[in-house]
C-alpha cells in the first residue's frame, strides 16, 4: 500500500516536473520570438532611417554640386571636376541601387520589391557570396574611391581625404576573424542586415561625395582623372 502511494505520488511528481518544463520552454521560446522580433524590427527601422536619409543626402549632394557650379561658373577646371564627381557618384548609387533591387528579387523568390523574408541566411550568403556580388560591389567602392581621389591635387590633403572617406574594404583584422571584407559584412548575415548595409554603404558614398566636393570648391589645380 505504502508502495503504491509512493509510486503514484512519484508519477505525480514526474507529471508536474514535465509540465514545468513544458511551460519553461514555451516561456523560453516566448522570449526568444519577442526578442528575434525586436532585433528585426530594429533592423527595419535602420534601413528605413537609413533609406529616409540618403533621400536628403542625394538631395544636398546636387544642391552642393549646384552651387559650387554657379559660384564658380568662370573655372572650368573646377567645373569639369565636379561634373566627373557626380558622374562617378551617380554611377555607383545606381550599382547599388540595382543591386539592393535583385538581393531582395533573389530573397523574396521573385515575390515582391519588399523585403519579405528578414530573417534569410542562406539565400543572403548564397547571392553576397557564393555568386560573388559582395566582390563585385567591393570592386565598384574602390573604384568610386580612386575616381574621388584624384579629383584632389594636393598629395597631403588626398591622404587626409583618403582617410575620412575610407570604406575599410582592405582591412585585414576583422572582430571575429573573417578572412575578408565581404564575409565581415555578408557571410550569415540576414537578409535585413543586407539591406541595412547596403544602405549604409550609399549614405557612405553620399558623404565621401560632399567632403571631396568641397576639397574642389576651396582648391581647385590640375585635373587628372582618366576617363
Amino acid at each position: 500500500m505504502n508502495f503504491t502511494k509512493k509510486l503514484s505520488n512519484l508519477r505525480v511528481l514526474c507529471v508536474v516536473v514535465a509540465i514545468f518544463c513544458l511551460l519553461l520552454g514555451l516561456l523560453s521560446g516566448l522570449s526568444l520570438n519577442t526578442t528575434s522580433h525586436d532585433v528585426l524590427a530594429s533592423y527595419r527601422s535602420s534601413v528605413e532611417t537609413a533609406r529616409n536619409n540618403n533621400v536628403l543626402l542625394s538631395e544636398l549632394v546636387k544642391d552642393e554640386c549646384a552651387q559650387v557650379l554657379k559660384t564658380k561658373a568662370s573655372d572650368t577646371l573646377i567645373c569639369r571636376k565636379v561634373a566627373l564627381l557626380a558622374l562617378s557618384e551617380d554611377s555607383l548609387q545606381q550599382y547599388l541601387d540595382n543591386l539592393r533591387a535583385e538581393f531582395i528579387q533573389n530573397v523574396n523568390r521573385g515575390e515582391g520589391e519588399t523585403l519579405l523574408r528578414l530573417d534569410d541566411v542562406d539565400y543572403s550568403t548564397n547571392f553576397m557570396l557564393y555568386q560573388g556580388k559582395a566582390a563585385k560591389l567591393r570592386a565598384q567602392i574602390e573604384r568610386y574611391q580612386d575616381q574621388l581621389l584624384q579629383l584632389v591635387d594636393d598629395q597631403e590633403l588626398r591622404e587626409r581625404i583618403a582617410q575620412d572617406i575610407s570604406f575599410h574594404t582592405n582591412q585585414t583584422a576583422w572582430q571575429y576573424g573573417e578572412a575578408s571584407w565581404e564575409e565581415h559584412y555578408f557571410d550569415h548575415a540576414m537578409a535585413v542586415e543586407v539591406v541595412n548595409q547596403l544602405e549604409q554603404i550609399q549614405q557612405q558614398a553620399y558623404l565621401a561625395a560632399v567632403r571631396v566636393l568641397r576639397a574642389i570648391e576651396g582648391n581647385g589645380g590640375d585635373c587628372n582623372v582618366s576617363e
